[in-house]
């Protein structure tokens, strides 16, 4: 049976009048619940909602990385694609969009390795500037609280704060 043919009288008795087939609410609920049984097994679908957030950055020094402000507990436990939106004077930098894969871990760490994090970029603009991003871990005892934190870097120093919309997405 074809969905879009399926019209279902939820305000009366809560059956279809599609052909001769009769379904009913709890076998509704059934079809429903096995499908998301599905998606949860298989993990077909999209995992997680849009978590956005909205940090004003300054790199003022070329090629040294800067604290975003966002930190392991600001994310659950997992994998992430990861869009930075900038449109700014500040960095010269116009309707350009960053993307990438980020591992991500929301406990403590003990560790000071650092990761850069692959990016596709897009936009209008670049202006000879080349924003990098990468995961920090940090030390107890190095900064509080020690967890992991995303990090920007520029290949060209910024004239003041920029405006960066940072999402993600959990995909695993």
């Amino acid at each position: 049976m074809a969905i879009e043919k399926l019209n279902i009288d939820w305000q009366n008795k809560g059956e279809t009048g599609y052909e001769n087939s009769k379904i009913n609410k709890t076998k509704l609920q059934e079809i429903t619940d096995k499908i998301d049984e599905i998606i949860d097994t298989y993990g077909i679908g999209i995992v997680g909602d849009i978590k956005e957030f909205t940090k004003e950055v300054n790199v003022s020094s070329a090629n040294t990385w800067y604290d975003t402000g966002i930190i392991g507990g600001n994310l659950s436990d997992g994998t992430y694609i990861m869009e930075v939106y900038t449109n700014s004077e500040a960095n010269s930098q116009y309707f350009e969009r960053l993307c990438g894969i980020v591992a991500w871990h929301s406990g403590s760490t003990n560790s000071s390795d650092a990761d850069e994090i692959t990016l596709s970029k897009a936009g209008h603009s670049r202006s000879g500037h080349d924003i990098k991003f990468r995961i920090l871990r940090t030390r107890s005892g190095q900064a509080s609280p020690n967890s992991i934190r995303l990090q920007i870097s520029d290949t060209v120093a910024w004239s003041d704060a920029g405006t960066l919309t940072i999402k993600f997405r959990k995909i695993i």
